[in-house]
């Protein structure tokens, strides 16, 4: 995964990020943080998670469910 135009405390946040291996350990770990860091490192969750997704989109070459909402929407 690539995120560009990121500050360098982002992408120390999105590293830790990426090595916690659950909810849980992220509290633990995020729990001295100030607000503004649990903030940011939740925004960044939520970019990394669409960033995800969009790559799951581009190398996909058919999409199944549009498809088959379409067929419902035209009869």
């Amino acid at each position: 995964m690539r995120l560009d135009n990121l500050t360098k405390e982002q992408a120390d946040i999105c590293d830790v990020i990426w090595n916690i291996p659950d909810k849980e350990q992220f509290r633990l770990v995020s729990r001295t943080w100030s607000p503004s860091k649990k903030n940011m490192a939740q925004t960044l969750m939520i970019v990394m998670i669409q960033e995800e997704l969009e790559e799951e989109l581009e190398a996909m070459d058919s999409y199944p469910l549009v498809e088959d909402l379409l067929i419902r929407l035209k009869s």
